[in-house]
């Protein structure tokens, strides 16, 4: 049984988690019955951020660009490479260790390759857990 999602039902509004974080719409991950996916907006300081890429950000593309055009997509791990890019135009992160997986569907804009600083508020941790680039942002 698969199931019940946000987007399989056509929703597309996001989700205000806390002050500042909204999550996407989900949606089924294809392999996993029960299991869904969502990507999550945060609004940075330096403008707004997507972390891990879904079919929830084309949902919720005019609510994304509504709260200011994101600076960068933040992919955790090159498994969501296969939802291919969002027709939202936005750089495209990775670690560098999981670049070949993610740039068989998707530019890559820019890498790291150890934990580092994304403005004042967001932090990428590399943990190497499921994939060799798994990261996890605080």
């Amino acid at each position: 049984m698969m199931a019940d999602t946000a987007a399989s039902t056509g929703d597309t509004a996001l989700q205000e988690l806390l002050p500042g974080l909204y999550a996407t719409p989900t949606a089924p991950l294809p392999f996993l019955d029960e299991v869904v996916v969502r990507s999550f907006v945060l609004l940075a300081d330096q403008g707004p951020v997507i972390i891990y890429n879904s079919p929830g950000i084309d949902a919720a593309t005019d609510e994304i660009t509504d709260l200011g055009h994101p600076t960068r997509l933040l992919i955790n791990l090159y498994h969501e490479a296969m939802y291919g890019s969002p027709a939202l135009e936005l750089p495209v992160h990775v670690h560098e260790q999981d670049r070949a997986g993610v740039q068989r569907s998707m530019h890559v804009s820019g890498v790291f390759t150890e934990r580092e600083f994304i403005g004042a508020d967001l932090e990428a941790i590399p943990s190497g857990s499921h994939t060799p680039g798994t990261t996890f942002f605080l």
